[in-house]
């Protein structure tokens, strides 16, 4: 197949005019004097066939979408039909006439001829890839969605510094059972008394304060000795005061040195909150003996040495008799409550709840014995419609001065609301011998406001 040189364009007034010597003035490659570029004629034409005048002068090869292979040697680009890695002989022959420096040449402009390998285009691409996947790996195990799976992400915003460090941050476990019995067994000491009856008693005590402790009143009821282990070694006990309304006692403790318990608040418990009971076995034996359970009730009664204890704490697990005298622990490990001795066969267990043990204990310090606010009555529950019901006014007392009368109904103390007679005798505990204390009160179908000043019940 012949060829014949190809010349490129000349542009004047008249259009683009073919020949051998034309040369385009727009084209930089003309005035470089690139040499013609010879192109195949297919057998039969010749180059003065009319079919190829209507298409003109051949187009420069910049101009066109493809380019014959001699065109490419020609240009110095590397060819489509060369060997793959082998890059063609005008190339080979520019990087043998550039001269070699010790630094790495700077990117040449696209179109200038510089021959980019797929190879070193390939390094900069896997490069990036490798490094976005090692990072996108360890977002995922950052903030645990491996451990997820593919389940759906909630709806965000734009991720922060700060809202990934809540991803990752892990919540303190609360302390367990364990840990609260540790908290209290430094204030816990085993003590031996003797009973109203002369019997021996073994039971908990509770360090209040250095050199004092708390405990049940019915361990320490009799005239015996009383024995307190501090770390092994006993030390002689002495009553300050006991309180037969309450059950507690305080016992001062010789040689001192004890760690005071911390004292919580039981106002603020409700059925079902956990409660932990922690009493300190006698004789040395290894302690603390702790029973887990929670309140099952709160304001409740408990028979005991002929006796009526109210407002209570009860917990759903009855308290070792050992454990009588011992402390029941909310989940911070604070006192909230003294457990009572109860019988054995008591399904539940009971104790005094920390702010009228506080009172108490404070008042025994300071006297001896607990100022009572009383009133002088005595009955029972009016049940549904609630309210205490008065059965018996005592003779000279303040109740009887302020003109209360038998099948009164007392519903209200102070704006307090008494639901029972019970509640209406710890109500009472709220108050001081001397004040006086305004009673709402239903008499024969009305409703009718009594006052009364409140004696001191010795």
């Amino acid at each position: 197949m012949p060829l014949v040189p190809w010349a490129e364009p000349a542009l004047d007034a008249a259009g683009p005019v073919g020949g051998a010597d034309a040369r385009c003035r727009r084209c930089p490659r003309t005035r470089r004097g690139t040499p013609p570029v010879a192109f195949p004629l297919v057998d039969g034409d010749d180059d003065d066939a009319e079919v190829d005048a209507p298409l003109g002068s051949p187009l420069h090869p910049d101009d066109r979408l493809w380019r014959h292979p001699s065109e490419l040697a020609s240009a110095g680009l590397p060819s489509a039909l060369q060997p793959p890695g082998q890059p063609d002989p005008a190339s080979q022959r520019r990087r043998a006439r550039r001269p070699r420096s010790a630094t790495a040449p700077a990117a040449a402009a696209v179109g200038s001829g510089t021959v980019v390998r797929p190879r070193d285009r390939l390094v900069p691409v896997v490069l990036a890839g490798t490094v976005g996947a090692l990072l996108t790996a360890g977002l995922l195990a950052l903030t645990g969605s491996f451990d997820r799976g593919l389940a759906p992400a909630p709806a965000a915003g734009p991720a922060t510094s700060s809202t990934m460090a809540l991803a990752v941050r892990s919540q303190a476990a609360a302390p367990g059972v364990a840990d609260l019995a540790d908290r209290l067994r430094p204030s816990l000491l085993a003590l031996a008394g003797t009973t109203a009856d002369g019997r021996p008693a073994r039971g908990t005590a509770i360090a209040i304060r250095t050199g004092h402790v708390v405990t049940a009143a019915r361990l320490v009821a009799g005239s015996g000795p009383l024995e307190v282990l501090v770390e092994g070694v006993g030390r002689r006990g002495t009553i300050v005061g006991a309180d037969a309304d309450t059950d507690l006692a305080v016992v001062a403790v010789e040689g001192g040195g004890l760690k005071p318990v911390s004292w919580g608040a039981a106002a603020d418990l409700r059925p079902g909150d956990p409660a932990v009971a922690v009493s300190s076995p006698p004789g040395g034996e290894p302690g603390p003996t702790v029973t887990a359970g929670v309140v099952s009730g709160i304001n409740r009664t408990l028979a005991a040495a002929g006796t009526e204890l109210r407002g209570l704490l009860q917990v759903d697990r009855p308290v070792p008799t050992e454990g009588a005298g011992g402390g029941l622990v909310d989940q911070a490990g604070a006192l909230v409550g003294v457990t009572l001795p109860a019988a054995a066969s008591a399904p539940f267990g009971y104790a005094v709840p920390a702010e009228v043990a506080k009172d108490v204990v404070r008042q025994l310090l300071a006297r001896g014995r607990v100022a009572r606010a009383w009133l002088g009555v005595e009955g029972g529950d009016r049940g549904v419609s609630g309210g205490a019901v008065v059965q018996r006014v005592r003779p000279g007392s303040p109740a009887a001065a302020a003109g209360l009368l038998e099948g009164d109904v007392v519903t209200a103390i102070n704006g307090r609301t008494i639901p029972s007679m019970g509640m209406l005798l710890l109500a009472l505990r709220l108050h001081q011998p001397g004040e006086t204390v305004r009673l709402l009160v239903v008499r024969a179908g009305r409703q009718v406001e009594v006052l009364a000043t409140l004696a001191d019940r010795a």
